[in-house]
């Protein structure tokens, strides 16, 4: 793209007059590599004339028109490649917040968060327990075939994932749990051909032969996101906390952290039965449940955001701050003071690949919440 051209797109951006096609022709600019010099040099020569105070209004005002723009499509309809879109437009005001910050290095008016903060984001990876107490370390092991298992063949593909293939019948239940740490996630296909993508600091606890009582089930702590094959014979259970699904194949997440205080089911496709002690019901696409002190309830989401962790973004709507700190303790492995975190709600699009520092910043400049490290523990302020 000519520098004219540029340069016409960026001031309308900081304007706060583009439209919703000139905030995505600009974010397309500035991502390709080509643009990259071009782009910083004319961030230098154009920022001087802009406040930060202004600044923060433009992008409050280019986030809310970003966000009406993916509400205002049908619900439970969404179009994926206007949503990928949408995302990008969204990236952009990330991206152009990251070079601001570097021009603003060395005036009063920038976000300082320290050394400590330039923490690297999570990865793939994750150990898996066999049945025999053998722990294995799947960010470290080489090779595709990692073990044998009571007749079943435990391999990883050239993109990580785990493969289990069953060989031969064993009468005995094994028993094998896959983990993953803060600041890990990883995918998981199951001896029945379903896919399990596990979130940081998560587990699945699962019998090699996946077949228990006629009933293919499996047990999770923390967040996951299932894609179950079909089989009438065997319907699929996921337990959690006192809560099940029951599916016979369907595409779910599950979020059951501690901390939460309560489980989210959300369906994306299909039909699940939520069952507890005190009672069950179905969900159907675009429905999530959610447990807590013993009761379920159901209510209409946009479930493309219960999955955006998969996808590789946080994204948040109208979320409570101490949900946000959360994800950020799992995902950068750091401690965090939840005791003082203030009661204010955030909406935005954050791309998980971010070094924290980045993530504060943003915070800083979109809502003026203050984040930083201090004695190696998460601060957040207002």
């Amino acid at each position: 793209m000519e520098s004219k051209k540029l340069i016409y797109l960026f001031n309308k951006f900081t304007s706060g007059k583009a439209t919703l096609k000139e905030i995505i022709e600009l974010d397309s600019a500035l991502n390709e590599d080509k643009n990259e010099l071009s782009a910083k040099k004319i961030i230098e020569d154009e920022w001087d004339g802009i406040r930060t105070d202004e600044f923060a209004h433009i992008i409050i005002n280019d986030s809310k028109k970003i966000y009406n723009g993916i509400i205002s499509q049908p619900q439970h309809k969404i179009i994926r490649r206007k949503l990928w879109l949408q995302v990008a437009a969204a990236s952009l005001i990330l991206l152009v917040c990251g070079y601001a910050i570097l021009h603003f290095q060395g005036r009063n008016d920038l976000v300082k968060t320290g050394p400590s903060a330039n923490i690297l984001p999570g990865k793939n990876g994750a150990t898996l327990k066999l049945s025999s107490g053998k722990i294995i370390n799947l960010t470290q092991s080489a090779g595709p075939e990692i073990v044998k298992d009571s007749g079943v063949s435990i391999s990883r593909k050239d993109d990580g994932q785990l493969v289990y293939q069953m060989e031969q019948a064993d009468e005995y239940k094994q028993i094998n749990v896959l983990s993953t740490a803060n600041g890990q996630v990883f995918k998981l296909v199951l001896p029945d051909g379903s896919m399990v993508w596990l979130n940081a600091a998560s587990s699945l606890t699962y019998n090699t032969t996946l077949l228990e009582g006629g009933l293919r089930n499996v047990k999770l702590v923390g967040e996951g996101y299932f894609e179950i094959a079909k089989d009438k014979k065997h319907p699929f259970v996921v337990e959690s906390k006192g809560q099940k699904v029951t599916v016979l194949g369907t595409h779910f997440n599950i979020r059951s952290y501690q901390e939460d205080m309560s489980i989210r089911t959300t369906l994306l496709e299909g039909a699940v039965n939520v069952s507890s002690t005190s009672g069950n019901c179905m969900l159907k696409p675009g429905q999530q449940s959610i447990f807590r002190e013993g009761k379920i309830i159901v209510s209409t989401v946009n479930p493309e955001q219960s999955i955006a962790w998969k996808n590789g973004f946080f994204e948040y709507e109208n979320d409570d701050l101490n949900t946000i700190v959360g994800d950020l303790k799992r995902w950068y492995n750091i401690e965090a003071d939840m005791d003082n975190i203030p009661a204010i709600k955030f909406s935005g699009i954050i791309p998980r690949t971010k070094k924290l520092s980045e993530v504060f910043k943003i915070f800083k400049i979109t809502s003026d919440i203050n984040m930083q490290i201090r004695e190696g523990r998460l601060e957040v302020t207002k």
